[in-house]
């Protein structure tokens, strides 16, 4: 059965000139010629005459010593402070100091995390999850590593999750129910743009950062053992989210030119539109919707070694322009590049043969591709009236 393109976005959304040196040597020139010509001026002039110059300006400099403390101690009586001039080169270098400092973030809370955020003693008695933003209102949130004595291993989104538990027990009495005729609650958190994940967590599910609709930043800890999910923002959600930073004694994640990858099977979990893949061979699979929906995504390298291209890897771009492919590659999953209408120049870097023999589906299709280059000819498309690449 085809699907329509809306239909697709629905079910991928559903898933997780003047020279220096010139310059400095005409003034050089200028200044010897002046006191040259100075000094046999000097020769001209009769001696009583520079005996009363110099009496003057002694006199002027000790005039204008004894009046500027006077004047300033008046000033001082009528509260007026002398500002600084401004072509003080001082006082300049202050206002670009003060202009260009950065701003301040929230100070780092110790164990307890920031304010605001909940937390609950699992069923175990033994350790405690963090289950949602509550009523933190801060820039940066400090997932706590402590709370009451137990340590916090877990990062769970509990409201979404009671809200999803009712609408399924709804469902058992009538199967047509959907989950958006429950009015849910506004889980919208603006403040939020930066998450410090500390080393006591081990498990996070991803619905949690998937509701900072304004995240830049994300810190992984060292004890995080598992990701559940696709770090995933539709529409113009996520927009500023730009960078993943994982602790170096993290043994199951990593990062690599602004790449979040798995380390045990090589999979690259999320990127950013400046992401570079590393060639090293840490990776050989880009995985489901790992370059989902970025804004300024225009040119995607895949390099040598990468076998794989997950469900909706790079769908949704509509900035992508030019994509090109490694020989390594075994397969693309279907929908990869779906709804990436500005994508024109698609490079392969194996043979015709391999590329005809690759097991391809529709993942190319909703895009404005008429043919492929590879490495010893081309590949002219065919889509039918579904957007369908025929085969």
């Amino acid at each position: 059965m085809s699907l329509d393109f809306n239909q697709k976005k629905q079910l991928l959304e559903s898933i997780d000139y003047i020279d220096d040196a010139m310059l400095s040597d005409t003034l050089s020139r200028i200044k010897t010629d002046a006191a040259v010509a100075g000094r046999a001026s000097l020769t001209k002039k009769r001696p009583i005459y520079w005996v009363k110059q110099t009496a003057a300006l002694v006199a002027c400099t000790l005039l204008l010593s004894a009046i500027i403390p006077i004047l300033s101690y008046v000033l001082s009586l009528a509260g007026i402070t002398p500002s600084a001039s401004a072509e003080d080169p001082q006082s300049e270098e202050q206002d670009v100091i003060e202009q260009t400092e950065p701003e301040e973030t929230d100070p780092y809370p110790g164990e307890q995390g920031s304010e605001g955020l909940r937390y609950m003693i699992n069923e175990d008695g033994t350790t405690a999850s963090f289950i949602g933003w509550g009523e933190f209102s801060g820039n940066t949130a400090y997932i706590a590593s402590v709370y009451e004595g137990l340590p916090v291993t877990q990062m769970i989104f509990y409201e979404r999750r009671e809200q999803k538990n009712k609408v399924d027990e709804i469902r058992l009495t009538d199967p047509e129910y959907r989950e958006s005729d429950i009015l849910p609650e506004d889980f919208t958190f603006p403040n939020i743009k930066h998450v410090i994940i500390p080393d006591s967590v081990e498990y996070v599910e991803v619905e949690v950062i998937n509701q900072c609709d304004y995240i830049e930043t994300l810190h992984i800890g060292a004890g995080v053992k598992e990701i559940n999910g696709s770090i995933c923002f539709n529409n113009n959600r996520g927009r500023n989210f730009s960078q993943i930073t994982v602790s170096p004694e993290n043994k199951i994640y990593t990062e690599k030119g602004n790449c979040f990858i798995r380390i045990a099977d090589k999979v690259l979990l999320h990127g950013f539109a400046d992401s570079v893949i590393p060639t090293d061979g840490s990776v050989e699979i880009i995985g489901t919707l790992a370059f989902y929906n970025k804004t300024g995504l225009t040119t995607v390298v895949i390099p040598e070694g990468v076998t794989i291209v997950s469900m909706g890897a790079f769908s949704f771009n509509d900035e992508l322009v030019s994509v090109l492919l490694p020989s390594t590659l075994k397969r693309v999953v279907v929908m990869a590049f779906a709804g990436t209408p500005a994508l024109t120049d698609f490079k392969f870097g194996g043979t015709v043969e391999q590329w005809t023999a690759m097991d391809d589906c529709d993942w190319i299709s909703d895009t404005s591709l008429t043919q492929v280059v590879c490495s010893d000819g081309t590949v002219e498309l065919r889509f039918d009236a579904h957007g369908n690449l025929k085969h």
